[in-house]
């Protein structure tokens, strides 16, 4: 069985346990950017674990595998259905080279919002730029620089989850270059980047907010702020 038919076979699965109202209230949450089935993350979950046992998922060897893998979810089908490829492909992101980065660079880039952007990046993006800190660098000033609001938010909270192994010095440099962006999504990816940061090193997230309070927006400083007391 070929990937594209084992994902098509979900899609009709999913598609039989569809909630046409609660699809709706979904969709209009994100903005009605995308067409839900309407079906909750357990439900989802549940469905997919029944669905995989029927039908095994055909092997995935390679990173480019994983990403081919997840692009084919990416075409016209409801957004819960992508949920499901990086649900799944966060086992396999180990698999994930250099040269793969490009392929989530399309994701990130299509069909793009918070709720699938605040996956590929700590979780797919990292497991890649984690491995070379030159590339990691270069490709932040790329999405920096490209204008694009998702790979710049990527910039910023790709880091998330990487805890005591976070590469400040990179975290900084990305912070600092969007330190003034008007977006809500860029002050708000700033303030997490900081706060979850702050649960591994507090004194580092304090001082940055101190040295920089006159730059930062105030969504950001209440966001990187709020859990300490």
């Amino acid at each position: 069985m070929k990937h594209s038919e084992w994902i098509e076979g979900l899609h009709l699965t999913l598609l039989f346990r569809a909630d046409s109202l609660r699809a709706k209230g979904m969709s209009n949450y994100m903005k009605q950017n995308f067409d839900f089935y309407g079906i909750s993350s357990t439900e989802r979950r549940n469905i997919m674990s029944e669905y995989g046992k029927e039908i095994p998922l055909p092997k995935i060897v390679t990173g480019k595998d994983l990403v081919d893998f997840m692009v084919l979810s990416w075409g016209n089908f409801p957004r819960e259905l992508q949920y499901c490829t990086m649900d799944i492909g966060r086992k396999y992101v180990k698999l994930l080279e250099m040269d793969d980065i490009k392929g989530i660079e399309y994701l990130i880039t299509h069909k793009s919002w918070w709720d699938s952007v605040d996956s590929l990046a700590p979780y797919f993006a990292a497991s890649i730029l984690s491995m070379d800190k030159t590339i990691a660098m270069k490709k932040s000033e790329e999405w920096i620089a490209s204008g694009n609001l998702w790979l710049q938010r990527s910039a910023v909270i790709y880091q998330l989850k990487q805890k005591s192994k976070t590469d400040t010095e990179i975290l900084e440099h990305n912070i600092m270059a969007l330190i003034d962006h008007k977006d809500f999504f860029i002050r708000k990816a700033i303030g997490w980047a900081l706060r979850e940061y702050a649960k591994t090193n507090p004194d580092f997230t304090l001082k940055f907010v101190e040295n920089h309070k006159d730059l930062l927006s105030n969504l950001s400083i209440r966001e990187a702020l709020k859990h300490f007391s």
